[in-house]
């Protein structure tokens, strides 16, 4: 009689709860999947400094893999001063040499790429999933071929594009703290990166490892693939070059094949009241970007013209700014 009764309970509770909501919830991977999952695509990074007969001077590193055909990511400082770079797998016994393919040192961020295909890698977090309180795993290989997962809470969030360069107020933090995790994932719990992480230490707090968003990162790594980011010395702009993306509703139609996206811009840049960093320039006097050739022509004549005529695109904005400027005259 008690069996039935509790079968009977539990009957009712299920359809009680299908007016209300669902009986189950869909049950989430554990934690310990999830690092499961992504440690394949985590890399050790060896950045050797010095080699000779006798020794190998190197420091070391973690990286990771964002696409299947080799390009991985690390912390410059990491790999800044290599003169060769090798990259171990979850496996260790395996290793690739990596080459630099593109630097961008404000947000101490490097991009590598291995030769070879069908590599596991790591996707990256939409900007509005990464809040305070939500819990995130560091990780990285703090020794020598020994990975080491670390799990906290996310603690703070500052980022504000309204600034003039990607690096002010561009980073997330968290709870606990690893040496030898540089330019390893922080990871959400679906395994998607929050960030790539940078410095640690202890403040009056407590314990902090801090990182770059991994929004912020994605962006300038698919502009590093094609080379180191142009610092305009007329201009006084650092900026990316970034292939024209066509899914855009508003802008798929769009001529332009390259833009120039804006990194930083100086408060003396002569368009320093109009632009601001995550903008991009699409036309230079009625010019648009056929290819990365004639982008980079129009650049360069910029410093000899009289009168400058600006086409630019604006995250969130689906109307174009255009803006006229004479050097010298603001």
């Amino acid at each position: 009689m008690i069996k039935s009764l509790t079968f009977f309970a539990l009957v009712t509770s299920c359809l009680t709860a299908s007016w209300y909501g669902p009986c189950f919830s869909e049950i989430e991977p554990s934690l310990a999947e999830v690092i499961e999952n992504a440690k394949p695509a985590i890399v050790e990074i060896m950045a050797i400094s010095e080699e000779n007969e006798e020794s190998i001077t190197y420091g070391s590193g973690t990286g990771f893999l964002i696409s299947s055909d080799g390009y991985l990511l690390t912390a410059n400082h990491v790999i800044e001063e290599a003169i060769s770079i090798v990259i171990f797998f979850d496996q260790f016994n395996e290793a690739k040499e990596a080459k630099v393919v593109g630097r961008y040192p404000e947000l101490d961020l490097a991009l590598l790429k291995i030769p070879g295909y069908d590599f596991p890698y790591l996707t990256f977090a939409e900007k509005n999933s990464i809040r305070p309180g939500d819990q995130c795993i560091g990780t990285g290989y703090p020794f020598p071929h020994t990975f080491f997962p670390s799990v906290g809470y996310l603690s703070v969030t500052l980022w504000n594009f309204s600034t003039e360069d990607y690096a002010d107020y561009a980073l997330i933090s968290t709870e606990f703290s690893r040496k030898g995790f540089s330019g390893g994932p922080l990871l959400n719990t679906k395994g998607e990166v929050l960030g790539l992480q940078q410095s640690c230490g202890v403040d009056e707090i407590g314990n902090f490892q801090q990182a770059y968003p991994g929004f912020l990162v994605e962006r300038i790594a698919k502009a590093l693939k094609w080379g180191n980011p142009i610092k305009d010395d007329f201009l006084k702009m650092t900026l990316l070059k970034m292939p024209h993306s066509k899914e855009h509703p508003t802008y798929k139609d769009l001529e332009a094949k390259w833009l120039l996206e804006i990194a930083k811009i100086e408060t003396d840049s002569p368009l320093a009241k109009d632009l601001r960093a995550g903008d991009s320039i699409i036309c230079i006097n009625g010019e648009s970007f056929s290819s990365l050739q004639r982008m980079l022509l129009a650049l360069k004549k910029l410093k000899h013209l009289t009168n400058i005529e600006l086409s630019i695109l604006r995250e969130n904005n689906p109307d174009f700014l255009n803006l006229s400027i004479t050097p010298g005259k603001r």
